[in-house]
């Protein structure tokens, strides 16, 4: 490590709304890689293919009109309704 890191202090914590928009940035970006036909939905199999174990996990309540796929919207909604039950 170069001499002039070695005495830097860390950056702050991220905290409340600024953490939770990283966090949703990532999961987006995730999310499109995942919608590999550019439709703004994704099934079941690519949720997995793509390491959103969340979405995977809890597919079934996500997509609760059991169309088979799901979008970005319902993916928030279900997050926020999560958050909201705690």
């Amino acid at each position: 490590m170069p001499e002039e890191l070695r005495h830097t202090a860390p950056a702050p914590a991220t905290r409340g709304a600024v953490l939770q928009a990283q966090v949703e940035a990532k999961l987006r970006a995730r999310f499109d890689a995942a919608d590999t036909n550019g439709q703004g939905h994704i099934s079941r199999a690519q949720a997995e293919a793509a390491g959103l174990g969340f979405v995977a996990r809890h597919f079934d309540a996500i997509d609760s009109a059991g169309h088979g796929s799901v979008s970005w919207a319902q993916v928030r909604a279900y997050i926020a309704q999560r958050q909201r039950s705690r």
